[in-house]
Formats: structure tokens, sequence, C-alpha cells
């Protein structure tokens, strides 16, 4: 069935309900990817610290006192095994271990309670109001009413559509009196 017909068969609020759903949905995925986003960077960040700790080592490995005569020839000092007679790299290099780096987690985890705050905060924050007469509720217009029904205060059994909603035709009197 497409979404031409389909729509025509559900009410209005129903079908705004469904899209404030799909446009939550649409919230979360992009704060979940803000997240992801978050932890590329320190990953990145890691990995530079990395290339860095690399190429401070490999300068202090090929270091050659100013006492060195300069030569055009770099490869001059080199033996046939590729070594530097009388330099020792692990006198130059300091041991690096990339695991005693700590990146804060609190910038990287989230919980579902955190982003339901945020996906309802930015449901608020761009909230759509219409001001359009054609848009207003009538005798005879069908409804689907979403409630939770409560006496003082407390919910009462069957007081409450979880979310579902009901069908209502206004005006019928099929509801509550004077609804």
């Amino acid at each position: 069935m497409d979404n031409g017909a389909n729509n025509e068969t559900i009410s209005k609020s129903k079908q705004k309900r469904e899209e404030q759903k799909k446009w939550a949905e649409n919230q979360r995925a992009a704060v979940r990817k803000e997240k992801m986003a978050a932890i590329g960077v320190a990953a990145a960040i890691v990995l530079i610290l990395a290339v860095i700790f690399g190429i401070s080592a490999y300068r202090k490995a090929t270091y050659i006192p100013e006492t060195a005569t300069a030569s055009e020839d770099y490869s001059a000092m080199l033996k046939s095994n590729g070594h530097i007679d009388g330099v020792r790299t692990a006198d130059y290099i300091s041991d690096f271990d990339p695991s005693v780096i700590e990146i804060d987690k609190s910038n990287t985890e989230y919980s579902d309670s955190e982003l339901d705050s945020a996906v309802n905060q930015l449901l608020q924050e761009h909230r759509i109001t219409h001001d359009d007469p054609a848009d207003t509720i009538a005798d005879g217009d069908t409804i689907n009413l979403d409630y939770v029904g409560t006496i003082d205060g407390v919910e009462f059994d069957g007081g409450n559509t979880n979310g579902a909603g009901t069908e209502l035709v206004i005006g019928s009197g099929s509801y509550i009196d004077d609804f």
C-alpha cells in the first residue's frame, strides 16, 4: 500500500505522532553519529601521538653529533648490514606504551536516559505549531487520541492507551460526556 492511500486511512493526529517518532529516531541517530565522531577524534589523537613519538625516536636514533664531518654520501657511515658502528638505537629510544594513554570515557559513553533527554529537549526546542484553520478539529472528524487517565493524580486501570492511541469520532458521544 503506498503512503498516499495509507495516509487517508490514518487520522491526522496519528500521522503527526508517527512523523514525530520518525524525527525522534533521526535525532537519536544523529546523537549516536556525534558520539562516534568523538570516539574517532580520540582515536586520531592517539594515532597522532604515536606518530610524533615515533618521529622523535627516529630522530634520536639517527642523531649524528656535530663533530661528525658533513658528507654528500649520507650512507657513508652505514655498514653492509645497515648499522652504524658504535650506535645503539636502544640508547636513544625510550619505551613507549600506548596503553598508558587515558581517554576520558565520559565524553564517549552515554546512557539511554541521556539520549532520550537530549532528544526530548530537541523536540521541545524545535516543535512547530500551526494556526491554520483547516487543521482545526470539528464534529465528525476522526482523531487518534493518546492519553493517560488519572483520578486525583493516580493512574487507574484501563485509563492508558500506552502510546497506541484510540480512534475517536469528535461529537459522537461515544466517549466521556461533553468531550
